[in-house]
């Protein structure tokens, strides 16, 4: 009996806490085609409208509701989605939590009497407590970590080692990475790609930007990404400090695009200043695109960005450090194709494919 076989049919449902597209939700929509390919019959619940249920509906997946609260809180909405949850999940026979927040359900799949494969794909502050209760452990029967450095937070915070996996999640569609070219000759391009928010360092990247557009009048700064609402404080001061002073005409707010990795074809040089970034979608995305990176030197970027071959590590919160990394680069175009050309030798490590038979085989041990 083939691979595909074993598991044709099995129904596979995966639960997400946000209605949005972010780091996590992009790399599910690119494991979830793979999975159905695998034999896996595949489906999602998102908690609201959004651009999540529409790329999933795009794909062919079947989507429902299923509202689980506020990650970082729980509300009366929490509470509502976890006595519905049961009937979101009857007819299912695993589940794959995409985050921590979803383990709201769990105490629904133990009723059902279901497995799970939890994904931790974002910073864990502190021990989950729903990690310490009785049953837990049998129904999320394994831990997919975005990196090496998540699953040692894993382990540290109370996770039996033997059910923690690291598993890199995919940088790109398709069978190879795009690789996107050479950018026009010193055109000393700079591009954040990234929800705007605070773990993101966009306020210290718009300050690092006076010092490394300073001297250098045909370098520019695109930020690609939005906030999860228009009317979040945090976004409004980045939109007022790009438009102010020697920063206006030289930082450009493009928004959301729908592949960052394409997006990078017209830029020299990728900057990632997170304080917190357990994995770095955007720095895989970019050693897919054969594009350097700056990036804070914080969690599994240490993994993704090879500091002195890929990319330049700098310390979180840092503008300074930033600035004369970003502007040591653009000053020497040599280095960073070579850095370009380095990462995307390297970009095997973050493959669909090679993400897919991870997920697949962990998915696989818990029926």
């Amino acid at each position: 009996m083939s691979d595909v076989e074993a598991v044709r049919g099995a129904r596979l449902v995966a639960v997400n806490p946000l209605p949005w597209v972010a780091g996590g939700e992009t790399t599910l929509l690119r494991l979830l085609p793979r999975l159905s390919e695998r034999g896996w019959q595949v489906s999602m619940t998102v908690p609201a409208a959004g651009r999540l249920g529409q790329a999933g509906e795009a794909l062919g997946l079947p989507v429902r509701r299923l509202a689980l609260g506020p990650p970082q809180r729980r509300t009366a909405t929490s509470y509502l989605g976890a006595a519905l949850a049961p009937l979101a999940l009857a007819g299912t026979d695993v589940a794959l939590l995409n985050g921590l927040s979803t383990q709201r359900v769990v105490p629904a799949l133990c009723l059902l009497r279901r497995p799970a494969l939890l994904c931790v794909n974002n910073p864990l502050p502190a021990p989950p407590a729903a990690w310490g209760r009785r049953g837990f452990w049998s129904v999320v029967r394994a831990i997919a970590a975005a990196s090496d450095h998540v699953a040692r937070e894993c382990v540290e915070a109370g996770a039996p080692a033997q059910l923690v996996h690291t598993a890199y999640p995919a940088a790109w569609e398709g069978s190879a990475p795009p690789g996107t070219g050479a950018p026009p000759p010193s055109s000393q391009r700079v591009v954040f790609v990234g929800q705007i928010e605070p773990r993101k360092g966009v306020l210290e990247l718009l300050e690092a930007a006076r010092l490394f557009l300073a001297d250098r009048p045909q370098a520019t700064l695109t930020l690609l990404g939005e906030a999860a609402a228009e009317s979040d404080p945090y976004a409004a001061r980045v939109r007022e400090a790009a438009a102010a002073g020697d920063l206006a005409g030289r930082v450009h707010l493009a928004g959301f695009v729908e592949s960052a990795v394409e997006a990078m074809a017209g830029y020299d040089l990728v900057v990632v200043p997170s304080h917190q970034e357990p994995y770095g979608t955007v720095s895989a995305e970019a050693a897919a695109a054969g594009r350097p990176v700056v990036a804070s030197g914080v969690g599994g970027m240490r993994e993704v960005v090879i500091d002195g071959e890929t990319g330049l590590h700098v310390p979180p919160g840092d503008p300074r450090a930033l600035a004369e990394a970003v502007g040591a680069l653009l000053d020497d175009p040599d280095r960073m194709r070579a850095f370009g050309a380095r990462a995307l030798e390297r970009a095997g490590r973050f493959s669909p494919a090679r993400y897919a038979r991870t997920m697949d085989g962990l998915l696989r041990g818990i029926m």
